[in-house]
């Protein structure tokens, strides 16, 4: 098994269990004993994580016939793309329905958005899905800055930004001039 490194962090195997090293000062054991554990501890902080949200997130369902009917999301998970039915979204997240599974938590979606001539493409971590695994929520962990507030590419926010306009003039019945 290679080394991972995440900054400063390096994680890497030897013979007793697993080493994790803060650059060259200073560094901990795991025994493969314990590697449960904090796998264990690991998954409760992804379920955890899932159900914190970073930006608000706009409900699609209730859009329909207005222009957001234009938008397309299309998902690629393992080999499989698909057209897929977005139920809501936020700046750095997406809770999505597709025909066939996707994949599994923890794992990455690539997910492309369309809507009016706008277009991004962005990659999405699966954090939540029902038992079906065709209702799924991504998180975009690259639209987060390190401070974790969101930090979105420009034609997702403006993507974000016209669905909610459409969802305030529904919600208000505003009309812009």
């Amino acid at each position: 098994m290679d080394t991972m490194n995440f900054g400063d962090l390096a994680i890497s195997e030897h013979e007793e269990g697993i080493e994790f090293s803060i650059g060259q000062l200073s560094s901990a054991d795991i025994s493969s004993s314990d590697i449960p554990l904090l796998i264990n501890f690991l998954k409760q902080h992804l379920n955890e994580s899932a159900n914190r949200r970073s930006s608000w997130r706009l409900p699609l369902t209730g859009l329909r016939n207005t222009e957001a009917d234009h938008l397309r999301v299309t998902a690629l998970g393992g080999d499989t793309e698909q057209a897929v039915t977005a139920i809501d979204i936020s700046l750095t997240g997406i809770f999505i329905e597709s025909s066939q599974p996707l994949g599994e938590r923890g794992e990455d979606v690539y997910v492309r958005l369309e809507l009016l001539g706008l277009a991004v493409e962005v990659r999405g971590l699966i954090v939540r899905q029902d038992k079906t695994m065709t209702r799924c929520a991504l998180q975009f962990p690259d639209c987060l800055d390190k401070g974790g507030r969101p930090n979105p590419p420009e034609a997702l926010s403006d993507i974000f930004y016209k669905l909610e306009q459409v969802w305030l003039d529904k919600q208000l019945t505003l009309e812009w001039r």
